[in-house]
């Protein structure tokens, strides 16, 4: 299967697809796409070679702030199920 090419949303340049992603995260999560540039990076479906992103890539930061957001909410969820 062909590769797809990916762009980096940061600095429109196409990001480099590792099989393994032990050289750019430190431990292998399977196939990502990489920005060596912004040090964004997407995983990528297991399935179909592994070439297909789950979505775009993203930084460090917008990373950790999603982890928050999920927080709130599931926190948020917690509470609304306890009080039934």
């Amino acid at each position: 299967m062909r590769s797809k090419k990916v762009i980096c949303p940061y600095c429109n340049r196409p990001a480099k697809f590792w099989y393994d992603s032990s050289p750019v995260l430190m431990k292998n999560f399977g196939p990502i796409y990489n920005c060596d540039r912004c040090q964004a990076y997407v995983s990528c479906h297991r399935g179909h070679g592994g070439k297909i992103p789950l979505g775009t890539l993203a930084k460090f930061e917008l990373r950790r702030e999603a982890a928050r957001s999920l927080n709130v909410f599931t926190a948020g969820e917690k509470k609304w199920q306890k009080k039934s």
